[in-house]
């Protein structure tokens, strides 16, 4: 009886310390991806941010647009207007119509600036010679 009564108990013994260091390895403390897709680390988005503000790199733009808890649109207004890519005015005709639909049930009102700017940007962009996705247009025109 005492015999099994000590087994028990370095059975016990052993089997805590074997929790508690696998419990250890589980609860590390571990860098948590800005979001799901886990294309930029939360380190790199000021890199990020600064290749686009001050460089005009559509490449890093196009990444930071990916990303799924990052606010797009300042980013690609800035590349349209100081940079003049006519792929941002693109990007922000999509945004636009992924904004629009998210909210359109809620308060239209809000989207008229960013509307009338999104506007503006398609007929400059048509004047320098780019083309937008008949799609998006037809759904822009399906908004009115």
């Amino acid at each position: 009886m005492k015999k099994n009564k000590i087994i028990i108990t370095i059975l016990f013994l052993v089997g805590l310390t074997f929790g508690y260091y696998y419990n250890q390895r589980i609860h590390e403390v571990r860098e948590q991806p800005v979001s799901d897709y886990n294309r930029i680390s939360r380190y790199d988005l000021y890199n990020y941010e600064e290749a686009i503000l001050k460089e005009g790199n559509y490449q890093k733009l196009f990444d930071l647009i990916g990303e799924a808890d990052v606010d797009r649109l300042p980013y690609t207004i800035v590349m349209y207007d100081a940079y003049n890519n006519l792929d941002a005015g693109d990007l922000l005709l999509q945004l636009y119509l992924l904004y629009y639909g998210e909210i359109k049930n809620r308060n239209k009102r809000a989207m008229i600036p960013l509307k009338e700017y999104v506007k503006t940007i398609i007929i400059e962009s048509t004047e320098k010679g780019q083309h937008f996705s008949s799609e998006h247009l037809k759904e822009l025109k399906k908004y009115e």
